[in-house]
């Protein structure tokens, strides 16, 4: 992972052949760099192409998924600038941990079964199983001290609930969402159920005008879809319920995750109260780029 990233950083510069690479990162061993390179080659986002001069040599590039791929560890770097109010490496111990955190956790199921509302560690266990109790526990208690979860009692055991932090957390996972659907080959892009639980996570974050009251129903792909609450600026997300909704927001997972990271929205089918809609998918994106 260190040289990894670090390769992908140094070739924003221009082309380099692999000695040049090694001499900036300490001169590690010739074969550690090239399995590293290899990573990166293999999954498209560095290039080789042979130079002149020393017969047999190559000059290493970045391609446009690995430019790409730049982006998605910004998201990821600007996530943990929020999480400990300050610079935190990708490759430092912290950053490696806590993002290993975010991502086992989304794995797990965890964020999906607390997004709609707070759960016990046995409630849990009842909706989770693929995971023993002990491993649940173990992943909860991480997710604890990485304060993507807390107890909703101040003093002994309670009922767990999301963090501000997890709900922040969407913005990265969705940039990788957008790598592995256009360059990921070998990776699953993500489902219309995590984009659900995406949304779930993200749209209470929204803080509109207390003059703005309604319903809006969001529909990703082929699942059941959300219901929106807005209560003088306050937003409720629950799961889909019945009631003609004021407003309609609808598309492709693809889409969806622009309007995440970019907040373009011209790709979703709007109905109904319009502006509502509008209101409360751009309130999610500028939330989302708050760090």
């Amino acid at each position: 992972m260190p040289f990894t990233l670090a390769a992908l950083y140094a070739l924003q510069d221009g082309p380099q052949p692999l000695e040049a690479l090694r001499a900036q990162f300490g001169s590690p061993p010739p074969t550690t760099l090239r399995g590293q390179i290899r990573v990166l080659t293999s999954s498209g986002a560095v290039e080789k192409q042979r130079h002149g001069g020393f017969p047999g040599g190559f000059d290493y590039h970045l391609s446009t998924p690995g430019t790409e791929l730049i982006e998605v560890a910004k998201a990821l770097s600007d996530w943990l600038q929020g999480v400990y109010g300050g610079p935190v490496s990708l490759t430092s111990g912290t950053g490696r941990r806590t993002t290993r955190v975010l991502i086992d956790a989304w794995r797990s199921g965890i964020p999906h079964a607390l997004a709609a509302s707070p759960r016990s560690l046995t409630e849990l266990s009842g909706l989770i199983h693929d995971l023993s109790y002990p491993a649940l526990e173990r992943r909860v208690a991480a997710m604890r001290r990485a304060r993507l979860l807390e107890s909703t009692r101040r003093e002994g055991p309670g009922p767990l609930r999301i963090t501000k932090r997890l709900r922040l957390g969407v913005r990265p996972l969705a940039a990788a969402w957008r790598w592995e659907s256009r360059w990921g080959w070998d990776a699953p892009a993500a489902t219309a159920e995590e984009l659900d639980t995406a949304l779930l996570l993200a749209l209470p974050l929204v803080e509109l005008p207390i003059s703005i009251t309604g319903t809006c129903g969001l529909k990703v792909g082929d699942s059941p879809g959300l219901s929106v609450v807005i209560e003088q600026g306050a937003v409720t997300v629950r799961r889909k319920q019945a009631g003609a909704p004021e407003a309609c927001g609808a598309g492709g997972i693809d889409a969806w995750i622009a309007a995440i990271l970019d907040g373009h929205i011209s790709a979703l089918r709007l109905a109904g109260d319009e502006l509502l809609a509008s209101e409360l998918l751009t309130g999610m994106h500028k939330k989302l780029r708050t760090k």
